[in-house]
């Protein structure tokens, strides 16, 4: 098991205080992974067994790390088991270390019996805090403007991003994952199709200017995720372009005026709580992406290693939990979507927060402060709030195991 954070904020047209605002979290969520507690086992062989054990206010929950020759190793305890080393490496036959995660609440340890066919003797126990391991924040980030100019004229690439930089810079000093949503801009030329989906075509993003006299091109956004990694580095292969954009007539939104869509899915990439699948907010109302990142068919390139999480920051949803817990039923996975709560620069939009965790039966595991019932106003604490959860990808096995999923609409 891992812990992740989820965090939720109110953007506005201000970059410095939306940066503010998800530095705080960071170091919240460094905290938070302090007061996470775990347990350094000093073990050897021996001939005989040992009795029970009973730590503080504590129950085994999670995996451990061994260290044996220099070497570090994958372990996996659990209530009732005893301890089992998990992949390939070497007979440990010298002094070892082990740690393992704890949790609030009252157990017995298991009985320590014997290691990779050893018999083990107990040496101590120390209690120890344990680092988040990564934390999730909205979509829109970066900023929310009052107008699709305004927007514009706040968008900045990546590399030269104040927002970016500075989360990067956070994410170094606490050692934490990162997974945001941004604005970028983007250069596009209008699209000669019959799709009305497909209005404009991007240009890379690298291209130089175009010297053809001919050549009509505009900016647009991409409404991106990017993942931080706790170097503060970007994993470039984990940039995700939000493929479904919000058009609502009657709400007088019109995302595609401005935003270009994105042209594929992400590769489901790897993180501290398993493999991640993104997507973004309005995605979510479509059940094709989510499946094909974590329900792949075998002729998918990412049918080996599909999604065990799926992402959906947002900033505006309504349907939100019904979508978010089908989404998990239907793909069997973790759901993250952390959300943007409050009002926005003062004005009309409001975005409702309840930011969820949803596991793989599709039972809410985290949920956080959204709007007053009046759905004027954030809730007191929403905005800022931070929620810890734990992602059990045992769970996310024991899910698929139990009622595999065998598709037969691939021929339809």
């Amino acid at each position: 098991m891992a812990k992740a954070a989820v965090g939720q904020i109110c953007s506005s047209n201000s970059m410095a205080h939306n940066l503010e605002q998800c530095v705080k979290l960071v170091g919240k969520a460094a905290s938070a992974g302090a007061k996470v507690r775990g347990v350094l086992l000093l073990f050897q062989p021996m001939i005989s067994t040992i009795p029970y054990m009973r730590p503080p206010d504590s129950r085994w929950t999670a995996s451990a790390t061994a260290i044996g020759q220099g070497t570090p190793k994958l372990m996996s305890q659990s209530a009732g088991t005893s301890l089992q080393r998990l992949g390939q490496g070497a007979v440990f036959n010298t002094t070892c270390v082990g740690l393992l995660r704890t949790s609030s609440g009252r157990g017995w340890m298991t009985r320590f019996t014997s290691f990779r066919g050893l018999s083990v003797s107990l040496i101590d126990v120390i209690f120890i805090p344990l680092p988040m391991a990564i934390l999730f924040l909205p979509e829109a980030s970066d900023y929310i403007a009052t107008s699709s100019q305004e927007s514009m004229s706040l968008a900045k690439p990546v590399a030269s991003s104040p927002f970016v930089t500075g989360l990067q810079s956070a994410a170094a000093k606490h050692s934490i994952a990162v997974h945001v949503g941004i604005h970028v801009p983007v250069t596009v030329k209008p699209a000669s199709t019959d799709n009305p989906a497909v209005t404009s075509i991007p240009q890379p993003e690298d291209a130089a200017p175009s010297d053809d006299a001919n050549a009509t091109t505009t900016t647009k956004l991409y409404n991106r995720t990017i993942y931080i990694t706790p170097t503060g580095s970007i994993l470039e292969s984990a940039t995700y372009n939000k493929l479904h954009l919000f058009d609502y007539p009657a709400g007088g939104l019109h995302e595609s005026a401005s935003t270009q869509a994105g042209a594929a899915l992400t590769p489901p990439v790897a993180s501290p709580v398993g493999r991640l699948g993104s997507l973004i907010c309005f995605d979510v109302r479509f059940a094709e992406p989510a499946l094909a990142l974590a329900q792949p068919p075998p002729s998918s390139p990412f049918f080996r290693d599909p999604a065990q999480v799926l992402l959906y920051p947002s900033a505006c949803m309504a349907h939100w939990e019904v979508l978010l817990r089908a989404r998990a039923v239907e793909t069997q996975s973790y759901i993250i979507a952390a959300a943007q709560v409050g009002r926005h620069n003062g004005g009309k939009r409001v975005s409702y927060g309840r930011s969820l965790v949803v596991d793989p039966w599709g039972k809410v595991v985290l949920e956080l402060k959204g709007v007053r019932e009046d759905g004027e106003e954030a809730e007191e604490g929403a905005v800022g709030q931070l929620g810890v959860v734990e992602v059990d990808l045992d769970e996310w096995e024991r899910v698929r195991e139990k009622m595999p999923l065998v598709r037969r609409t691939l021929d339809f």
